[in-house]
Formats: structure tokens, C-alpha cells, sequence
């Protein structure tokens, strides 16, 4: 709801984060889930696939396809990005957290159904932020074959 994430717990986990971040030996993993059955599939490279609720699957998708943040947020201008008509979103979240307030400054790119940019930073630490981008968009050349499991 910050729209930061899920903070690591421990310095063990922040390791873990930081280290899966650089590993690119287990190659692309395709995630395929339906909500309306609740069934989804893990593909990685070199590992038989595994079945996984639909839902648990949804917060992967929700990294590039908007999810409602930019309602809370207000709209600055149309803007152009990846050749695509879109509408930068700014504005400022706030939640109790651990008996504090944290207030977060959030800017996002959107051009529906895509989630082009965003930007979020805590406005009291400008430390703790992270930015996410889609660097390339090629729409139209997936099939429907390409949207089920093999």
C-alpha cells in the first residue's frame, strides 16, 4: 500500500535480495495463472514446472500492469513514452507503520493496461526508494499459443 513493496525482515534476507539480483544462471522463468480457476504454473529453465495458486502469481503481474496506484495519485500531464501515449501520475502516500507515519512520494508512467514507470521514494529518506522502468515494449508478437502452458 506504501507501493514500495514487501521490506526484507532481516540483514539475511536483504543479503539473499541482493545476491539473487546478480544470479542469472537459472535463465528465464514463465509464470502462467488463470484467477477465474485459481490454477498457475512455474516454468524455470532446467526444473520440471510446478503448480502454484493463480493468486500468488498476481503480484508478478502487478509490477507492469497497472493496479490501481495511480487512482490515489494525481494526474500531471500526457506524456510519450516507448512511443506510446501516456499520463504521468504524482503524489504522496502516507500509512501507520510500526506505530510511525511513512509517507511516500510516488511518480508513475501509465499507459494502459501498462505500468511504463515508476518512481517511489520516503520523503523523509531519500535513501529508500526504488525506481522500476519497462526499457522495451513489443506488443502483437506474442500469440495466444504463447499465453498457455506448454
Amino acid at each position: 500500500s506504501r507501493g514500495l513493496g514487501e521490506a526484507p525482515a532481516t540483514m539475511e534476507d536483504i543479503m539473499d535480495v541482493w545476491s539473487q539480483s546478480y544470479d542469472s544462471s537459472t535463465g528465464v522463468t514463465d509464470l502462467y495463472g488463470d484467477l477465474a480457476t485459481g490454477k498457475g504454473l512455474v516454468y524455470r529453465r532446467g526444473l520440471d514446472p510446478w503448480p502454484i495458486e493463480a493468486e500468488t502469481l498476481a503480484p508478478a503481474a502487478g509490477q507492469i500492469i497497472v493496479g490501481g496506484l495511480d487512482e490515489q495519485l494525481e494526474p500531471r500531464g500526457r506524456v510519450t513514452r516507448l512511443g506510446r501515449p501516456a499520463t504521468e501520475y504524482h503524489g504522496f502516500l502516507e500509512e501507520e507503520l510500526q506505530g510511525g507515519l511513512c509517507r511516500n512520494e510516488v511518480t508513475q508512467v501509465v499507459s494502459p493496461p501498462y505500468l511504463l514507470f515508476s518512481h517511489v521514494h520516503d520523503a523523509r529518506n531519500a535513501a529508500h526508494y526504488y525506481i522500476r522502468e519497462i526499457v522495451s515494449l513489443d506488443e502483437g508478437i506474442v500469440a495466444d499459443s504463447d499465453l498457455s502452458p506448454p
